[in-house]
């Protein structure tokens, strides 16, 4: 019993300040909420400004800037992502005639970078009839990161745009 109650207490302090995005650790824990939850249970767009700080120490750390593709939720009530000097590029988006959806380009097609997409967008999750992304190509794929249990990352390398496919094990 008192192993559970610290076990609890831990998920608790290892999520903040994301407690939005909290699940417990017999759920699968924080990271993976959005396979049992969407929308506000998960990502309002609270992890944008993480984002910006991880954006920052991924350019400090390999030195340079790489190209940076954005599918961010919560940019259409107000929240400008440049305001938070958040810099990047739409993911490449197709409309699927069959959704009326914007999907996302398969992952063969999509120049190399980093891909910060919303969990909600990661599902094809539409808050709206029209113009929510549909970015679920990149479920093959394995994040390098997760920011604030709400946003994955990505990395399409030069030419070897399908290696991070996710193996049949994850």
């Amino acid at each position: 019993m008192a192993f559970a109650l610290l076990w609890n207490v831990w998920a608790c302090v290892r999520v903040h300040p994301h407690h939005l995005a909290f699940f417990n650790e017999a759920s699968g824990g924080s990271d993976n909420g959005h396979w049992h939850l969407l929308d506000a249970n998960v990502d309002w767009g609270q992890a944008n400004l993480a984002l910006k700080h991880w954006q920052d120490e991924r350019q400090q750390q390999v030195g340079h800037s790489e190209p940076f593709y954005l599918s961010c939720f919560g940019v259409d009530y107000g929240m400008r992502l440049e305001d938070l000097g958040l810099h990047g590029k739409p993911v490449p988006m197709k409309l699927d005639p069959e959704s009326k959806m914007n999907k996302s380009l398969p992952i063969n097609e999509l120049p190399p970078g980093l891909y910060a997409i919303s969990v909600n967008h990661l599902h094809g999750y539409r808050h709206h009839p029209t113009g929510d992304p549909d970015c679920s190509e990149f479920l093959q794929l394995k994040p390098i990161a997760i920011v604030g249990s709400a946003i994955q990352i990505f990395e399409l390398p030069m030419g070897r745009a399908n290696e991070s496919i996710r193996n049949e094990g994850d």
